[in-house]
């Protein structure tokens, strides 16, 4: 894994990890917003967290795909 792939991965990890349990600081803050119990947030966060979780996995797996992410967005 090279330096640019691993910060990749590293930067899409965080931000899943701000979806997931157990923190899930998004989830938490989106519930004292709206009202609605964490449940229910939950469970509409579930397809974002599969999204996320195979997209992370591709990153660190598929060398290719990390060179296709914009060189700036990240440095």
């Amino acid at each position: 894994m090279t330096d640019f792939q691993f910060r990749i991965t590293k930067v899409t990890g965080l931000g899943a990890g701000t979806i997931v349990p157990p923190l899930g600081l998004n989830r938490v803050v989106i519930t004292g917003l709206t009202d609605t119990s964490l449940l229910k947030i939950a469970s509409r966060a579930v397809p974002f967290v599969i999204f996320l979780s195979l997209t992370v996995l591709m990153i660190a797996d598929v060398t290719t795909v990390s060179p296709l992410l914009p060189d700036d967005i990240y440095e």
